[in-house]
């Protein structure tokens, strides 16, 4: 945080305002400068215009209510931490104000001049971690050394017309194409400028083609001129994502070199079995990034898919759906990649905005799953796995059958690993605890069968897990 803060306060009530901008400017830990709007135009029009380090955005203003409050703002000044000042104190309004895009939630109570100043830093360090999160993610050695070993080179682009800037792109596309990341991340070399002349019209006709029909993933395949100037034959995956008001801001692509299989039927046999140990591989990077990031829990992600894979095992699902919660198991906490680290590290009880802060990452580990084609449905497994039996789980809230098996699965194992291993919180409760939680909550939370077949697995079966 900058000695000084320059905090825009959007709030109708002018007495309350005044009253905010009060306990603001005369906070004796910490310097903040104020500048008050009554309306959410007036506030974007000021956002627009002058620098600040943090917006306070009430819910429930004359033109603009409830979350979309959020989206709206969130869309005119991206770049602004968000705290929310509300008079409710439900978690699903607090969910959706921050999947919206809001870092910190304050409910308008008597200890709200109080805890503003610090809600206000907290916002500010969470948005410079979402901000970094790209960065981290490339600096990551465990992901590096994966993906740079693979055929596929990850993008991703931000959509500006005629610009397309490269937000992102993997090391290895020097060993692809012999560009460095800083030659693309630079604008120095352009993806268009280096693609065969005789197929650049199609691509360009067939991008416009795909986001003009609200087509979100789509595949293409062209040439590119290495730096070489050897041609290169490449097909890519795409994923086009629109923020929270609908506007196309980025497209996720991994983009792979088929030059060799173009060649022999042979090469392209061979080619396969490299991709997909590349996408083992990069399971396990992946995996690895959130264990970095909260070291309390290492090695959960995989103990969790060792046990969902035996219980779906022990159920009779096929072998295909068997890798499939294995994959979704190693990557079932993927989201938290955008939960600030010291939350993951508490140690004490969550209160109920923070919470709400953990809630997301299902919904965020699906958005960054699905970009990727596995060939099973790892992304809806992983969004589905804290929804609960009787519709109390979340984020969506669905119930029974409407939750996919693998998902069922995956839940019960995650619990029963949760429980029985250590946490900043608290010691571990042992597997006893475990099981039994289970067996309480058989029918109500877990699917019969699914609990069932845990049980068998640990009291007669002699299940053990992995060890580290």
């Amino acid at each position: 945080m900058t000695d000084t803060t320059h905090v825009l306060i959007i709030e109708d009530e002018r007495d309350f305002a005044n009253l905010l901008r009060d306990s603001l400017t005369g906070d004796a830990t910490r310097s903040f400068t104020v500048e008050s709007a009554h309306t959410l135009q007036a506030g974007i029009e000021l956002a627009q215009g002058q620098e600040f380090g943090a917006v306070v955005l009430d819910l429930g203003l004359p033109d603009s209510k409830g979350s979309v409050t959020v989206a709206s703002f969130r869309a005119a000044a991206p770049h602004l931490p968000i705290v929310v000042l509300s008079a409710f104190d439900d978690s699903a309004t607090i969910s959706e104000s921050l999947q919206n895009g809001a870092q910190e939630y304050v409910v308008k109570d008597d200890s709200v001049a109080c805890v503003l100043p610090r809600s206000i830093h907290y916002a500010i360090e969470r948005k410079h971690a979402e901000q970094s999160m790209t960065a981290t993610l490339r600096r990551l050695q465990d992901f590096e050394a994966i993906i740079n070993r693979s055929p596929a080179v990850v993008f991703v682009w931000d959509v500006q017309p005629d610009v397309w800037p490269v937000r992102f792109v993997s090391e290895n596309v020097e060993k692809v194409l012999g560009y460095t990341v800083d030659d693309l991340m630079s604008g120095r070399v352009s993806w268009i400028g280096i693609t065969h002349e005789d197929d650049v019209e199609r691509l360009e006709k067939e991008v416009a083609h795909y986001l003009q029909e609200g087509i979100k993933e789509f595949s293409q395949e062209y040439r590119l001129i290495a730096k070489s100037g050897e041609i290169r034959y490449m097909e890519d995956r795409n994923m086009a994502l629109e923020d929270a008001s609908g506007k196309l801001v980025q497209i996720q692509s991994i983009v792979l070199d088929v030059t060799r299989q173009k060649q022999t039927e042979k090469e392209l046999s061979s080619s396969v079995s490299r991709l997909q140990n590349a996408l083992d591989g990069t399971v396990n990077a992946l995996a690895s990034t959130v264990e970095l990031r909260d070291p309390y829990t290492a090695g959960h992600d995989r103990r969790v898919a060792h046990l969902a894979c035996a219980i779906a095992k022990e159920i009779g699902l096929s072998e295909d759906r068997i890798k499939g919660i294995e994959v979704a198991g190693t990557l079932h906490d993927i989201g938290k990649i955008a939960v600030p680290a010291e939350l993951l590290s508490m140690p004490r009880a969550l209160t109920e905005a923070e919470f709400a802060l953990i809630k997301t990452h299902p919904q965020i580990g699906y958005d960054i799953l699905q970009a990727i084609e596995f060939p099973c449905p790892v992304a809806q497994i992983v969004l589905e796995h804290h929804e609960r039996m009787d519709a109390s789980g979340y984020p969506r809230g669905i119930s029974g059958e409407d939750i996919s098996l693998e998902a069922r699965v995956l839940g019960v194992a995650d619990v029963v690993e949760a429980m029985s291993s250590h946490r900043p919180y608290r010691p571990a409760l042992g597997i006893d605890k475990a099981l039994d939680e289970i067996s309480k909550q058989r029918a109500t939370l877990y699917d019969p069968r699914v609990v069932d077949a845990c049980l068998k697995l640990f009291r007669e079966d002699g299940f053990t897990w992995l060890e580290d």
